[in-house]
């Protein structure tokens, strides 16, 4: 989340990042499942205001709120014309979120 100097994520600088950017760390979040209706897709990583948000990772969908209030400063200044490629839809595979 930007601190008024630079990125941040859990507490450390993010590096190169423009004003107003957040780093989304999916590592943080939960991807265990019991059926494929536990998962969602997200985008993950770095994104920036005016930046493509492309679904590229899978989360437990306990994670949703969390991940909406991580996202919720760039919501308005994200791309939502970009053409992202589609992605399947997520299963959920021996207790694991994935494509």
């Amino acid at each position: 989340m930007w601190n008024g100097a630079s990125c941040v994520d859990a507490g450390s600088a993010v590096a190169d990042a423009g004003p107003g950017c957040v780093n989304v760390d999916l590592s943080t979040y939960d991807d265990s499942c019991t059926k494929d209706s536990d998962c969602i897709v997200v985008p993950n990583g770095m994104m920036c205001p005016g930046w493509c948000a492309c679904p590229n990772a899978v989360i437990n969908v306990d994670g949703q709120t969390r991940y909406k209030q991580a996202v919720a400063p760039l919501q308005s200044s994200l791309n939502n014309t970009c053409a992202c490629p589609s992605v399947p839809l997520p299963v959920c595979t021996q207790g694991v979120c994935k494509f």
